[in-house]
């Protein structure tokens, strides 16, 4: 069975732990690390080399498209990206569909239902993969 390495990055940690253990029960699914800040993001990604992010836009030290921009410029194989924000960031988020394309797999908003939607990524991931 394929294993989803996955990173999280997100500061809040009500919001991380909630994430971490949605993630946690989702069957193939490995969280390889977890990070507060984008500086400690960007450096976990290019160490650990996960195969899909769950990235909150606005973190201190680097934001989401600071850090596609680097990650873009020092990894051969690109992540997927799935971005958080508490609003829409359109112009940004074009900006990272730009730079690594199919690799933004989706854009979450904090407030709406996260299980669900958190699922349904993996499993058309899985589908994907396939």
């Amino acid at each position: 069975m394929h294993i989803i390495r996955t990173l999280i990055a997100y500061d809040d940690k009500e919001f991380k732990d909630k994430l971490v253990n949605l993630i946690k029960t989702i069957d193939g699914v490995q969280i390889v690390g977890i990070a507060e800040n984008g500086k400690e993001a960007y450096e976990k990604i290019i160490q650990l080399k996960p195969e899909m992010i769950f990235l909150k836009f606005d973190l201190r030290e680097m934001n989401g498209l600071e850090i596609i921009k680097a990650v873009k410029e020092n990894l051969k194989t690109i992540p997927i990206f799935n971005i958080i924000s508490d609003k829409v960031i359109d112009n940004e988020l074009k900006e990272m569909i730009k730079i690594v394309g199919a690799n933004i797999n989706s854009f979450i908003l904090e407030d709406e239902s996260i299980e669900d939607r958190i699922k349904s990524i993996y499993k058309d991931y899985k589908e994907y993969k396939k």
